[in-house]
């Protein structure tokens, strides 16, 4: 025989694209082609001598021979239900091959993938529906959607592939007896009632059916649930506002078990994304602060070839979700979640952006905890925190539990954070908060100034107060406005006269409130811790 030193060979089934025709052999036989490979045939893609076909035709020809001895048979005419059994396991494996394909490679991959389901579909055994989203789960899978192209665009292609797919199968070159497709292991037999792999199934569910539950609360704040477990919760604020510090306090807090909730002295095991913050310069230190529990919290990486890439959500969901499970994590930070859709992702398409998205939901139900992500708060949009995320409004439409973080120009250096949306519980939350400087010393032994988050106490004002006043002197609240006719009503008003009159629940936050108006030049302070109405000078 030739000496084969220079041929090419069929490394892997999964390897063969639309044009890799091998020598010898027809397009249509590509089913015995991937059966003869995974049987451990050595077949060749080239180069172009006529040995080479000949060499993979006679390798055809023995394992035919040796697999019949075996009465292993090729059946020339299947009844349409072994047709819809086999089309069926063929989806699975094509889609399940493709999920696996690495970067550089998906554009081809998918493009063949296409192809070879397109003659199950002008047969009549496969729909477009089905076609569209086998590849689209394999697309978010390996990470081409997100990555490569936008998943608008992937349907586009799917449909483009399908309409140039003319052919049909040739059943007398199909291998009945190949493992994978007689028996796919999510292909439905004749009398199993069971639905087909990625058909549509509707039912009619009785409420009577259905177990009526409360949810669990992983945040309560003054006995009312706030961040709800097993949920999608969102942190938004404009640069600066201190939503990334809240986010590592809330991490340190459940690392501990000490925020008041259904894990209150349980401290739990948290996973920290985030690509776009130095680990070792903010997260960690920013972290150590606030006497976080760092036995209990796990940084995620992704590696492809040895080289540091971003997590995707889509790309991502399965493995992390299982190394998420064997960890005992129920806390996810990612911060922010838009570094984890992809470049390729339309954040401005509700569709698009929903399928980014959802990843994080689902993992969340998972690991039955919850995963908090940090997005950008864009100007305008008045006072609407949720209208006001940075993309599209599936952002707060998939989110459970939404809280807006501001700077309050009129109450520096103290910030005010609002709960604004919480689809299970009350949302009329407002809290104040401080970022503090707190000196440091990291594990290096150098010291520098680390940011800490720490709520004051409850605010008259909320975060879409502030949104809407931008850059003018906003109106008063109700709250603001029940304590001006209070004061304008006595000679004299104090903290402890606001709180007896049930404007304020303390005394700090009474203060609060009437030194706010005092600054707004809405009332006078004669005296210390005294407030009264505002005099005007007699226009002369």
């Amino acid at each position: 025989m030739n000496d084969k030193s220079d041929w090419r060979p069929v490394p892997d089934s999964r390897q063969l694209m639309v044009w890799d025709i091998l020598p010898g052999t027809r397009a249509k036989q590509w089913h015995l082609v991937e059966s003869a490979v995974k049987d451990g045939i050595e077949l060749y893609l080239g180069p172009e001598p006529p040995e080479v076909a000949t060499y993979n035709v006679g390798a055809l020809k023995a394992w035919h021979k040796e697999r019949k001895a075996k009465r292993v048979n090729i059946v020339a005419e299947p009844n349409d239900n072994l047709k819809r059994k086999y089309a069926v396991g063929a989806l699975n494996r094509i889609a399940d091959d493709l999920s696996r394909t690495t970067m550089g490679t998906r554009d081809d991959a998918t493009n063949t993938a296409i192809w070879r389901l397109g003659g199950f579909v002008n047969d009549g055994l496969l729909n477009r529906d089905e076609v569209e989203q086998a590849i689209i789960g394999a697309s978010n899978t390996n990470g081409h959607a997100g990555g490569n192209k936008t998943l608008s665009q992937i349907v586009r292609d799917v449909h483009r592939g399908l309409d140039k797919a003319t052919h049909h199968v040739d059943w007398s070159e199909v291998d009945w007896h190949a493992t994978d497709n007689t028996t796919p292991q999510r292909a439905e037999s004749n009398d199993s009632g069971e639905p087909n792999a990625f058909e549509r199934v509707l039912r009619l569910v009785p409420a009577k059916d259905i177990e009526s539950d409360i949810p669990d609360w992983v945040w309560e704040y003054e006995g009312a649930g706030r961040i709800q477990r097993a949920v999608l919760t969102l942190f938004a604020g404009r640069p600066e506002a201190g939503k990334s510090t809240a986010a590592r306090w809330f991490a340190a807090q459940w690392s501990k078990g000490e925020l008041d909730g259904c894990w209150k002295g349980q401290p739990q095991r948290i996973a920290y994304i985030a690509p776009e913050e130095a680990l070792d310069f903010v997260v960690k230190p920013g972290l150590q602060v606030i006497g976080a529990n760092l036995d209990n919290i796990l940084f995620p990486e992704v590696e492809i070839n040895g080289e540091a890439v971003a997590l995707l959500s889509g790309a991502d969901e399965q493995k992390l979700s299982e190394q998420l499970l064997a960890a005992g994590v129920t806390v996810v930070i990612v911060d922010p979640i838009m570094a984890t859709i992809g470049a390729k992702v339309d954040i401005y398409r509700n569709n698009e952006l929903r399928q980014a998205v959802a990843p994080w939901v689902r993992i969340a139900n998972r690991i039955n905890g919850t995963v908090v992500g940090v997005v950008h708060l864009n100007k305008g949009n008045g006072r609407d925190v949720v209208a006001s995320v940075n993309g599209s409004s599936a952002f707060g439409e998939v989110a459970r539990c939404v809280f807006g973080f501001a700077k309050d120009p009129e109450a520096e250096p103290e910030r005010v954070m609002s709960q604004v949306k919480n689809s299970c519980g009350p949302g009329n939350l407002s809290l104040t908060y401080e970022i503090a400087e707190e000196w440091f010393t990291a594990d290096s032994g150098r010291s520098a100034s680390m940011p800490r988050f720490t709520i004051t106490g409850e605010s008259d004002t909320t975060v879409g107060d502030i949104l809407a006043a931008g850059d003018g002197k906003r109106r008063l609240s109700a709250k603001m406005r029940q304590l001006l006719d209070l004061v304008n009503s006595r000679s004299e008003t104090g903290a402890a006269a606001v709180v007896e009159s049930g404007i304020a629940t303390s005394s700090n936050s009474a203060s609060k409130m009437l030194e706010r108006l005092y600054k707004r030049g809405e009332i006078d302070n004669p005296t210390y811790g005294f407030y009264c109405p505002k005099t005007t000078k007699p226009v002369k």
